[in-house]
């Protein structure tokens, strides 16, 4: 026999206050983009070691040569060399501070999780400062109307040889889009035909998602998408490691401080840094558009 509407039954709405609501055992951290620059540019951290606000790094020029006639006398030259001045003011910090009572009371233990996201906060930071440094190329191949091409990519490289690049150190920097239009391409997609092993997956080695035309490739959320207006133009970087030098003069570190006043304790990261763009006709933006 069932229960009538006048019989009275200890139910889920009546007996609410018997079941717990209970939280996972886990917590699921944000998702983080894959960062490159970093360790594909020069690295000059040493000219740091000593303190100062910038960093000057100066240029020999190629010289020519002269006929010598009889009797005639060596035509000694006077290049005007030139110099790159790498500012070091990139100082940033990532912090949160962390109440007492929260320490003790939650279930989770916030202290070994929010340092690694500030860490990673900061060297997104360092990786789209470079990553910027498309603005300043010189050589544009492609437009936000046309897909990366093979062609395209011959072209700039076309360019690197013309400027003498060296052969090796160079690489190839896709953002998410352009990685799309990379995976059309037949000769990239089949490794079987370029002779180069099947391209490990994306976010392995450090970005690293295959080789095309004898050039790494790698895949980075830290390129500066395009405007919300107008034809959606997407940046890619074709680059040699010298096209730009970073110098870290304090790398990243974390450092804690007991504020009782604050009933809290706080987590800063903190990090000072410098970029400059070194050689322009290092560097080729390859522009793409929506795949």
């Amino acid at each position: 026999m069932g229960f009538g509407t006048a019989q009275q039954n200890v139910g889920a709405l009546s007996g609410g206050v018997f079941v717990p609501k209970n939280w996972s055992n886990r917590m699921e951290l944000a998702r983080e983009s894959i960062k490159v620059m970093a360790g594909l540019v020069d690295r000059r951290d040493s000219d740091a070691a000593n303190g100062g606000s910038e960093i000057h790094v100066p240029f020999v020029s190629n010289l020519t040569t002269s006929s010598i006639a009889s009797n005639g006398q060596a035509n000694f030259q006077a290049p005007q060399e030139a110099e790159v001045v790498i500012p070091l003011n990139r100082y940033f910090e990532s912090s949160v501070a962390i109440e007492y009572r929260l320490s003790i009371q939650s279930k989770y233990e916030l202290a070994s999780k929010y340092p690694h996201k500030m860490t990673n906060a900061l060297v997104d930071n360092i990786d789209t400062d470079l990553t910027g440094l498309y603005a300043s190329a010189s050589q544009i191949v492609g437009g936000g109307s046309s897909a990366i091409t093979e062609a395209n990519i011959v072209r700039g490289i076309q360019y690197f040889n013309d400027a003498k690049v060296p052969q090796t150190g160079r690489h190839f920097v896709v953002c998410p889009a352009g990685m799309s239009n990379m995976q059309l391409i037949s000769r990239y997609t089949d490794y079987q035909t370029t002779g180069e092993k099947k391209a490990p997956q994306v976010g392995g080695n450090n970005g690293l998602i295959g080789n095309v035309n004898g050039v790494p490739v790698h895949m980075s959320q830290n390129i500066l998408g395009p405007a919300s207006t107008g034809v959606p133009t997407h940046h890619n970087l074709l680059f040699h490691r010298d096209f730009a030098s970073l110098v870290m003069q304090k790398e990243i570190s974390v450092t804690t401080e007991d504020r009782p006043s604050y009933f809290a304790k706080g987590y800063i990261a903190t990090a000072l840094w410098g970029f400059a763009l070194l050689r322009q006709d290092h560097l080729v933006d390859i522009q793409s558009k929506d795949n």
